[in-house]
Order: C-alpha cells, then sequence, then structure tokens
C-alpha cells in the first residue's frame, strides 16, 4: 500500500530492529544509537525496562529501553499508515485498531512446535540421521562466502558439532577455530576447546582473559550494545569476536542448540522436581525448601565437586536459585519467571512502577498445554532469552569489530527436525540435547566431552570481591544509585554487602546494576572500539 511503512524483524531476532514515538513523530531503526542522535530526542528511560534489565539481565521485546521507544519482536511484521504516524504509543499498546499500527506474527514458533509434536520421528536411528543430515546441510549453507569464515569454539556440544561439520566440509586445516580462556579454576574452557580442534584439524586461535581485560573493556560496553545488557558473558564474546575478525570476516556459531533441543538443566530436571514439589502442601513446600535454600552456596559446590557434577562456583549459585523459586512460585507457569529473577525474594530493586511492567514476566504459552512441560520451557526460552539474551550478545559483540556471525542452528529445516523429536531422544542418559550428543559422537570421541555443562560464564563473582570491587564501588555508592530516582538504594546496597561478605553469589543481580549504571554514565560519550 503507498501510504503505508512496513517493517519486519527476521524468525528469531538475530537482528535488532526498533520502533516507536518521540517529538519526531514515528521513527524507526536498526540500531537505538541512530535515535539517541536525533537533535530533540528527548524520550526519558522506561521503568519497566529497567526493572526488567535488572531482574533478568536483559531489556525484553517490545521494551526498550526509552519510554515510548520499542523492539519489534522476532518474526513479525508491522504497519503503519499515515494516521498512525503521529499517534500515541499508548492507543497501540492498548489494542486501538484505530491506532493506525499493527503487528502481525509471519512465523509463529508455536505452530512449528505443534506441527512436530502431530509428526514425531519415533524411530531413534531415522531422528539421528535426520538431524544429522538437517545439521550438515545447514552448515554447509552457512559456509557459502566469498570471504574467511571460522568458527567459534568453546569445546561444548553446540559449537563443537558446527566445527566438526564445518572442519568436514573445508578440508583438514582449513577452518579457522577461536577460544577465550580464564586462569581461574572451574572456569578455564580452552583447554577444553584446544582438544576438540586439535581432533578436527582446525586451524585454532585463543586468547586467555584476566580481570584487566573486564576492566578495560567494559567503557566500550556502552557503544556495543545500544541499550544496557548484563549477561556478564558478553565480555568474552566481545573478546573472541575481536580475535576472529582478525583472522576471518564471518563466524559460525552454536548459539540456540540449548533452545532447539533442550539442553538447559531446567527442561529437564524442572517437570520432575516439580511433579515432586507440586504434591506438597504449598505451605509445606515453602517450609522444606526454603529452609534448604539457607544451605551455603559453598556446601553445595563441595557436594558437587565430590560427585563431579558440576563446576564449583556455579552449582550452589544456581541450586539455591533453583530453590528459592520452587519454594515460592504458584505453578509451573510462574516457575521460570521466578528461577530466572535475580531478586526474587530479595527486594525490589527499582522503586519507580510502570504501566508496562506487565510485559517483563516469562509466560509459558497457553496454546502448548497438551505438550510437556520441558517442550514448553524450551519455547520459553526460544521465543524469549535466545532472541533478547543469546542471540543479542552475539550479534551486537561481532557487529562492533564488523564481524558477521551466522548460526547454523537456526536454518528453518533444522528448527522444523529438532521440533519432531520426542522428548525421549531429547532428555537420556547423558542429560539434554541426548540426540545432539550421539550426533556429535560420531564425529568424535565421547571422552572429549565427558564433563559437566560449564556454559559460557567468566568469574565475575570473583573479580568483584577483588580486583573489580574499587570500580563496583564508586558505582554502587548511596549517591550515584540515588542520582536518577529510579533504583532502591538501601535494597541494593545490601544485596552488595552480602555478595562481598561471601553470603550469597549474588554476581548476577549486582552485575545488572552495575551494567545499568555503567551504561548511564558513559552512553553520552562514543567510544572508539579497536
Amino acid at each position: 500500500h503507498e501510504s503505508s511503512l512496513i517493517l519486519a524483524r527476521d524468525r528469531f531476532g538475530e537482528k535488532p530492529l526498533y520502533f516507536g514515538w518521540s517529538r519526531h513523530g514515528f521513527v524507526f531503526s536498526s540500531e537505538l544509537i541512530s535515535l539517541d542522535a536525533l537533535p530533540r530526542f528527548d524520550n526519558p528511560f522506561e521503568p519497566a525496562a529497567v526493572r526488567a534489565l535488572l531482574r533478568y539481565n536483559n531489556v525484553p521485546a517490545p521494551l526498550s529501553i526509552y519510554r515510548d521507544v520499542f523492539k519489534l519482536p522476532s518474526g513479525c511484521i508491522a504497519r503503519i499508515d499515515r494516521s498512525g504516524i503521529g499517534s500515541a504509543a499508548t492507543r497501540w499498546l492498548d489494542g486501538d485498531e484505530d491506532a493506525g499500527f499493527r503487528i502481525d506474527r509471519y512465523y509463529d514458533y508455536s505452530a512449528v512446535l505443534l506441527d512436530g509434536d502431530r509428526r514425531p520421528i519415533a524411530n531413534p536411528i531415522e531422528a539421528r540421521t535426520a538431524v544429522r543430515s538437517a545439521l550438515t546441510t545447514a552448515v554447509e549453507r552457512q559456509l557459502v562466502a566469498d570471504v574467511p569464515v571460522g568458527t567459534f569454539l568453546s569445546g561444548g556440544i553446540d559449537s563443537s558439532i558446527i566445527t566438526g561439520l564445518a572442519s568436514h566440509a573445508t578440508g583438514p586445516g582449513a577452518l579457522k577455530s577461536f577460544s577465550i580462556g580464564f586462569d581461574v579454576a572451574g572456569f578455564d574452557e580452552a583447554v577444553h576447546a584446544r582438544k576438540v580442534a586439535r581432533h578436527f584439524g582446525t586451524d585454532h586461535h585463543e586468547l586467555y582473559v584476566n580481570a584487566d581485560d573486564v576492566l578495560s573493556t567494559i567503557p566500550l560496553l556502552a557503544t556495543i550494545y545500544n541499550e544496557p545488557f548484563a549477561d556478564s558473558s558478553q565480555i568474552p564474546t566481545f573478546l573472541v569476536a575481536r580475535l576472529a575478525k582478525r583472522n576471518v570476516k564471518v563466524a559460525l556459531s552454536g548459539d540456540a542448540g540449548d533452545e532447539l533441543f533442550g539442553g538447559y538443566n531446567r527442561h529437564r530436571q524442572f517437570p520432575k522436581l516439580w511433579r515432586r514439589a507440586a504434591q506438597l502442601p504449598k505451605a509445606v513446600r515453602r517450609i522444606l525448601l526454603g529452609g534448604t535454600a539457607l544451605i551455603p552456596t559453598t556446601a553445595w559446590n563441595l557436594a558437587a565437586d565430590a560427585i563431579g557434577r558440576s563446576r564449583a562456583d556455579h552449582f550452589g549459585h544456581t541450586v539455591r536459585r533453583a530453590l528459592d523459586a520452587f519454594s515460592r512460585a504458584e505453578n509451573f507457569g510462574g516457575l521460570i519467571g521466578s528461577f530466572l529473577d535475580g531478586w526474587d525474594g530479595k527486594g525490589d530493586p527499582v522503586v519507580t512502577t510502570s504501566d508496562r511492567d506487565w510485559v517483563v514476566e516469562p509466560r509459558l504459552d497457553l496454546g502448548l498445554e497438551h505438550l510437556s512441560y520441558g517442550r514448553r520451557l524450551m519455547h520459553a526460552d526460544t521465543i524469549r532469552y535466545l532472541p533478547d539474551d543469546i542471540l543479542c550478545k552475539v550479534d551486537r559483540a561481532a557487529m562492533a569489530v564488523s564481524l558477521e556471525t551466522r548460526v547454523p542452528f537456526l536454518d528453518p529445516e533444522l528448527v522444523a527436525t529438532a521440533s519432531r523429536i520426542p522428548d525421549s531422544m531429547l532428555f537420556g542418559r547423558d542429560g539434554g540435547k541426548q540426540i545432539l550428543r550421539d550426533v556429535l559422537f560420531d564425529l568424535a570421541p565421547r571422552s572429549l566431552f565427558d564433563r559437566p555443562k560449564a556454559g559460557f560464564a567468566i568469574p565475575i563473582g570473583q573479580w568483584l570481591r577483588g580486583p573489580l570491587r574499587d570500580w563496583a564501588e564508586e558505582l554502587l555508592s548511596p549517591s550515584r544509585l540515588n542520582e536518577d530516582g529510579l533504583l532502591n538504594a538501601p535494597v541494593i546496597r545490601a544485596r552488595w554487602q552480602s555478595h562481598l561478605e561471601g553470603r550469597e553469589d549474588a554476581h548476577q543481580p549486582i552485575w545488572a546494576v552495575l551494567m545499568w549504571q555503567s551504561w548511564k554514565s558513559t552512553r553520552a560519550n562514543a567510544v572508539s572500539i579497536g
């Protein structure tokens, strides 16, 4: 239609797209920094977005950090006509059909899951063959380029599959792989990545990171990420992207494997635990689980080390969060929000309320009620955590150094194939992603991967008590916390003190506050990225 503007975002949210209303009328851009540059752009911060950032480490679509500016959700198309150019955002949010603006979904991942549920691949051999074939095709498609292509390699299941298939497609020694390491016990994945790279015969590059590297990167984050973002693995992600850019123009990642194939522990463990916990009266559940949650994280870490189930400094923190969530959740749908909320039961870090706070809560899709709890959790992670955290983290870090990233796991045919794999082939003897493990073990020895799931974390909790403490203390001082009237300084200060004294590992919620404070203080000044 000649008088309409049409905006669309990719299926899973690999790339951002902002739109909204300001003094200029209707505005849109692929980067929030472009709106900042408008001469009269003065939209205030959105309190609901700040609350979401502090609770979940990111600002979820459709919110942005600015009032009346929004992120177009993934898989959606927006249409605006002349009457909508001057419309207030509240008219659209209130569902006013005459607002001159509407959003429709052109790609529905829920529909893909439902179709897969109707057509499961019941035979394990056929399922593994289908996944291997779809993965191979996806990787080969993403390798097509007229510039050098490499892979991010953590040594985990997903990045190793992508690297292995890419290496087979390109030939011995032709593929470059990249990893990051830390000289901190329990956090160094580079040694595993090195072994995997050696097996696949890649030209491997690695970089070891310390607290000084983190401090030097922090001032760049406000430029790298258009709005505040608080997944602390953003730092090694940027550093490995910069390392890769020195050698290649395009890098393949293993992102989305966890979401599509059930790789997070919560996908497998939460349904089983909830079925048991739900049998208890709520009051009894709160007393029992709440009391268990008082066990120090160090005790859980020692127990985990004794049985070789997880690495130190993370297992206890995760167990405490899970126990807290199970003790308070009213139903399974509320469990995921409680678990992911870094401030659940610890007080509200934001004092200002908003009429858009309802947007913040993670939810399970009611249209998928007949699917398993595990599959519904996977869906929730795919439509929210994946675009708002994982893909945002990688894409923005890579674009900051002009590196193109590609995500083979998001190939439409592979996504459709994953939806047809029964739960019994996802959650198996080795944990989640069983079918991906089986595919990988056809490519490499099982012994290379016989270790607990690690993720791409950095020892930020330790460093906040050590080399990063002075920097953090400045941003968390009462005067700095109170300067904009949004934050609950006493609650935040108490949590910071609890972390410093070792009474809890509060690195996640504290890092979110630090990223908000740092973003505000540096956003006005452009910082060059080298």
